[in-house]
């Protein structure tokens, strides 16, 4: 016959592998649901769109015949023009030559 010791311990042990086991499932866990609305995702705006509205744009005013272009020489005659007189090359008027005259020492 056997000890009744033996089989109370193997349903401890039984039982304690159950809760391990239970312990260690991953629980399901519902999600909290949130009130606030969708966000909606924007459009990026990537570089190839501005260069290709940029490309647009110039390709309407060559259409037009109005072009950005301006000569070198209308350049230099426009910077010429607009700089203040402080800047400019073009020196005073210079004064009337007068002629020395002797002095005398007292």
């Amino acid at each position: 016959a056997k000890p009744k010791g033996t089989a109370v311990a193997k349903s401890t042990l039984r039982s304690s592998n159950d809760r391990l086991k239970k312990v260690l499932l991953p629980k399901k866990v519902m999600p909290v649901r949130s009130t606030a609305p969708l966000t909606m995702p924007e459009e990026p705006e990537l570089r190839v769109n501005k260069r290709a509205r940029r490309c647009e744009a110039s390709e309407a005013e060559a259409a037009g015949g109005k072009t950005p272009f301006k000569p070198l020489a209308v350049k230099v005659k426009e910077f010429h023009s607009k700089t203040p007189g402080r800047f400019k090359v073009k020196a005073p008027p210079a004064e009337p030559f007068r002629p020395m005259s002797v002095t005398h020492p007292k």
